[in-house]
């Protein structure tokens, strides 16, 4: 990843020169956690939940409990 957004604040809190880690997902590509040693600097806090339930829709979708037709989405556990 070559870059990452944060707000003013959490860009305020790093002066230039200093390391910090980034922890990022590789599938959505968005940052997680910045930190500076220990201190957390910037976490984004839902990225679990979304990923929990995009990872039920492919494979609610994967096993066809969830398919689409003319009507809107329908929902069928076999």
């Amino acid at each position: 990843m070559s870059s990452c957004s944060v707000g003013y604040s959490a860009y305020g809190r790093v002066e230039d020169g200093e390391t910090v880690s980034i922890r990022s997902t590789r599938l959505l590509k968005t940052c997680i956690r910045v930190s500076k040693g220990d201190e957390v600097i910037h976490e984004n806090k839902f990225w679990r939940i979304f990923g929990f339930f995009f990872g039920c829709l492919l494979i609610g979708v994967a096993f066809r409990w969830l398919e689409h037709n003319e009507d809107g989405i329908q929902i069928s556990i076999r």
